[in-house]
């Protein structure tokens, strides 16, 4: 592979086939039914090992599924992105593919996310981080590993390196995280959901509404659709929420509460890499001339990849859990599963 370091970041040189090189179309593979039709045969030893766990977050609980192949296997725990989940495809693929190389694999439901409206009577928002810190944690406690990791996607990406960070002041420092496309500038990434093809905000929104109507159903009262279906936009919509359902009060608080920009990863020691791709139509990886970078961080930027993509073909062995399984190795070698494929 062509890794060559260009001023804060790592170039690396992804090179799908012509027919997966369009951003929009590696975005929405990323995700696509037809990939896990693709894969579903080899999901299947993961899924069928996966327990469900119930993890402590302070004001609440948060939900994961634990596949692990051994006991004393080293952790992986993966966060999906925003309105995903456990069973989104792109976790999925990285976590069969993880557990086929000898890692256990615990994929972590964000609050509201999956089957866990009814775990929580106040609303996800993406300010939580101290929640995910100490699920994490309790996992770590609960789970005997000889080493742990984090991987994120998109949100999740985001929610993996400020819970690192967590971790670090917590004195139980990670002994990896990977973060996958990750918001760095929130603002940005609504502003390009919203001015984008429109295929992306209708497909948030669609996601979002359904999951407000199921919290509804699950804590009658608390977020009648009557009250919020009248707004059409995104940025109306996540108005909304954050003044009455949040302490944030207005926008400009809220997006700085989890933007990732300026300073917020400059003291962070915990071995880290953040992979970006230039044409990622929802996280913009410009913002990364706007991040001071923490001794532990590295960031690689592709020129291909869309938005958590970085298929080079469809099957679970593709460019991406390819990585994904070299960053572990090299952020933790003594302790890294053996590959076994």
């Amino acid at each position: 592979m062509d890794d060559r370091v260009t001023g804060k970041f790592t170039r690396l040189d992804f090179q799908p086939p012509a027919w997966l090189k369009n951003p929009h179309t590696q975005s929405v593979m990323a995700s696509s039914k037809l990939r896990l039709k693709k894969i579903a045969h080899d999901l299947a030893p993961m899924k069928s090992a996966s327990r469900p766990m119930l993890l402590e977050g302070g004001d609440g609980q948060l939900l994961g599924y634990l596949s692990a192949p051994a006991p004393g296997r080293p952790l992986v725990i993966l966060l999906h992105g925003w309105e995903g989940s456990g069973e989104s495809v792109y976790l999925q693929s990285a976590a069969a593919w993880l557990y086929r190389q000898g890692y256990a694999v615990l994929r972590l439901h964000l609050r509201d996310h999956g089957d866990s409206h009814h775990l929580n009577r106040d609303l996800f928002h993406s300010c939580r981080d101290p929640e995910v810190t100490r699920a994490i944690l309790h996992a770590m406690e609960r789970i005997d590993a000889p080493s742990y990791q984090l991987i994120g996607f998109s949100l999740g990406g985001s929610f993996a390196l400020r819970s690192a960070l967590g971790c670090e002041q917590a004195g139980r420092p990670l002994d990896g995280v990977i973060s996958v496309c990750p918001p760095l500038e929130p603002k940005h990434t609504l502003h390009a959901m919203q001015t984008g093809p429109a295929i992306y905000h209708y497909y948030f929104m669609r996601k979002w509404r359904r999951s407000l109507i199921r919290k509804n159903n699950c804590h009658p009262g608390l977020c009648p659709p009557e009250q919020w279906r009248q707004f059409g936009r995104m940025d109306q919509l996540t108005d909304y929420f954050v003044r009455e359902h949040s302490d944030f009060h207005d926008l400009d608080r809220y997006f700085s509460g989890y933007s990732l920009t300026g300073d917020r990863l400059a003291s962070m020691h915990t071995t880290a890499a953040m992979l970006l791709s230039e044409d990622d139509p929802i996280c913009l990886a410009r913002d990364l001339d706007r991040t001071r970078l923490g001794p532990g961080v590295q960031a690689y930027l592709t020129r291909y990849g869309g938005h958590c993509g970085f298929i080079d073909h469809l099957g679970l062995n593709n460019w991406l859990n390819r990585r994904l399984l070299d960053w572990l190795h090299e952020q933790c070698p003594a302790t890294s599963a053996p590959v076994t494929d």
